[in-house]
């Protein structure tokens, strides 16, 4: 919590990078939700750049392709498009109007936009890691948004559909990530 708030993709991607290599444990997942895809998927490429031990599977979930994301970066969003938009991710409304909890997440989350708002996709080689894409039963990505991932790996892309949602831990979801590692 007191560690400083970036902005910048590629800050932030260097900074995970550092923080996991230590960690890393064969065999090993990355997944990624929402702007965590995008952040998972360049450490992987970084991984990849690096010749380090690649993931044996990449999940995203709520999120474009990152050759497709061309959000505008989030700086001068009202508390109530913050709101919105966290409803739209999905965010529980109750959780939302708890100001405390709100006032807290408000500047992390600003952060986050506007690191998916200063992204520009640079194409590169695709991930020799197969990729899956993790989809709720209410995702607003379109067929487009979400087989446009195929272009990142060399393997099949994956699409799956939970019946509950990602951020529940289930045990579909535990045992589905258990099943691609």
């Amino acid at each position: 919590m007191d560690d400083p708030l970036t902005d910048d993709p590629e800050k932030l991607t260097a900074d995970v990078y550092e923080q996991l290599l230590p960690l890393i444990e064969m065999p090993y997942g990355l997944f990624g939700h929402c702007m965590g895809a995008l952040l998972s998927f360049l450490v992987a490429r970084r991984i990849a750049d690096q010749k380090g031990i690649l993931p044996t599977h990449l999940f995203v979930s709520g999120c474009k392709s990152p050759s497709q994301l061309n959000e505008v970066a989030a700086t001068e969003m009202s508390e109530e498009e913050v709101r919105t938009a966290l409803l739209d991710l999905g965010t529980s409304e109750a959780l939302l109007q708890n100001q405390d909890f709100f006032e807290m997440i408000q500047p992390i989350v600003r952060a986050d936009f506007r690191v998916v708002g200063n992204y520009a996709y640079e194409a590169g080689l695709p991930l020799d890691v197969p990729i899956t894409v993790i989809l709720e039963k209410s995702q607003p990505l379109s067929p487009e948004d979400v087989h446009s991932w195929q272009r990142e790996t060399v393997y099949p892309l994956s699409v799956v559909r939970l019946d509950r949602g990602i951020k529940e831990v289930s045990s579909e979801l535990t045992d589905f990530f258990k099943s691609k590692i």
